[in-house]
């Protein structure tokens, strides 16, 4: 099973629980993932972007699960009941699970080579559609800027908590971008005057 985001910290939620062997290792393959999918709690989430110049080392643990169907059933059903369709792998022969990208699958698979692993699964999902709803052509990194900017409230602390808790291994170019700019928005928020208190003057 490859993970890279809260996968790692939070392997149940209220749609099911991933059922991996801990702990999880640090030497998975190297996978172009990024911020960039807008979650239905409005966090923005690691998917894999496939032709994505930047890749990062992912983690990789073992499944419960001896049989690959199995294990994909189980990563939907945590995944927010993500369609089978969105759970990819390939097996150690070369057989695609699902409809991977073929690059990640190649990459996936020269890493398996190296280790006695019968298959690889990982999530598929894509950037989705939810950027088209705020009127861009799709995920950019001028646009997850802009999103995470400005988001208010219990979404901003989701989106925070889960920038701050993926994996330090997850060093994607938009990372620090963006937890500047909720830093940023966080200065602005805790202005130090408030209403009725004129420096220099009675209170």
């Amino acid at each position: 099973m490859l993970g890279w985001g809260s996968l790692i910290w939070q392997p149940a939620n209220e749609h099911g629980e991933l059922r991996v062997e801990a702990p999880w290792h640090e030497d998975g393959p190297e996978l172009p993932v990024e911020f960039a999918r807008i979650s239905s709690d409005g966090r923005l989430t690691l998917v894999v972007l496939p032709g994505y110049p930047h890749t990062s080392p992912v983690l990789w643990a073992r499944s419960c699960f001896d049989l690959p169907g199995r294990a994909i059933v189980n990563l939907a059903e945590r995944e927010t009941g993500a369609p089978l369709r969105a759970i990819h792998g390939v097996t150690g022969d070369g057989l695609l699970l699902g409809d991977p990208d073929i690059r990640i699958a190649a990459t996936v698979w020269s890493w398996m080579a190296h280790r006695p692993l019968e298959a690889a699964v990982w999530t598929g999902l894509a950037p989705g559609d939810r950027w088209a709803e705020l009127g861009e052509a799709g995920f950019s990194p001028e646009a997850a800027l802009t999103y995470v900017g400005g988001l208010r409230g219990r979404p901003r602390r989701r989106a925070e908590e889960y920038l701050r808790r993926a994996p330090p291994q997850i060093d994607t170019p938009l990372r620090p971008r963006l937890l500047a700019a909720l830093d940023s928005r966080s200065g602005r928020d805790r202005h130090p005057l408030r209403r009725g208190h004129r420096p220099g003057g009675r209170r």
